[in-house]
């Protein structure tokens, strides 16, 4: 059964040689992450930062929602939070819609309280503040369950870790919009990694978290 597994997956040894190892394919992969992902991203940005044509400011982002209703906690009362027509206003200030559509925010109250904070700052200055944390999220979620699937491998992590980053839906829809979904990631690696050492109220409590989804739902039909 292994033979005809192998026969499956011949590596074409007598042209391109012994398969690679898997120090072997972190290079290759780590190379291309860094020549094809992050050097064309690092001098897009750098040109972008010059001519003043930043993406967030080119494209609404996921984050002015997240910036606006902090900026609406900051300056009016908590029952203001939600008021569809302040809400329009206060994200139009903050980057006008091409098509002059925003939708109504659909996050519970407790994260409109924890965004005053990056409210305070500038819109540019927070924004990159989430990217970085959301970043960093994402890195320590991957760690986690990397960790208990692969334990001490390394060689198999770091290549998973490559694989993570230069995901583009992640990239793309996730950090560069400015969302919450590294919350929910980190959120359910740590719920897998207490519940793997049998600590169901740990394991409860980081699914709690995810609590921004279902509320931020429900609030959205209420209002509707």
């Amino acid at each position: 059964m292994v033979d005809q597994k192998r026969k499956l997956i011949l590596w074409p040894e007598r042209f391109l040689g012994p398969p690679p190892g898997l120090k072997e394919l972190n290079l290759i992969c780590w190379g291309l992450f860094i020549g094809f992902v992050i050097a064309p991203i690092f001098f897009v940005v750098l040109i972008q930062s010059r001519t003043g044509r930043l993406y967030f400011r080119q494209t609404p982002v996921d984050f002015i929602y997240l910036y606006g209703t902090g900026r609406i906690a900051n300056e009016h009362s908590a029952a203001e939070v939600y008021d569809n027509n302040l809400q329009l206003k206060t994200f139009n200030e903050i980057q006008v819609s091409r098509d002059g559509v925003y939708g109504t925010s659909p996050y519970p109250p407790f994260v409109s309280q924890f965004f005053r904070l990056f409210a305070k700052l500038p819109f540019e200055p927070a924004y990159f503040l989430w990217m970085g944390i959301s970043l960093t999220l994402y890195v320590a979620a991957i760690a986690l369950t990397l960790r208990e699937v692969f334990p001490g491998e390394s060689l198999k992590s770091s290549l998973f870790f490559c694989f993570a980053l230069a995901y583009y839906p992640f990239l793309r829809n996730t950090l560069a919009n400015g969302q919450l979904s590294c919350v929910a990631v980190l959120s359910v690696a740590v719920a897998v990694f207490q519940e793997k050492r049998s600590r169901p109220f740990l394991s409860g409590l980081a699914l709690a978290l995810l609590a921004y989804k279902q509320i931020g739902r429900a609030s959205c039909r209420e209002r509707v």
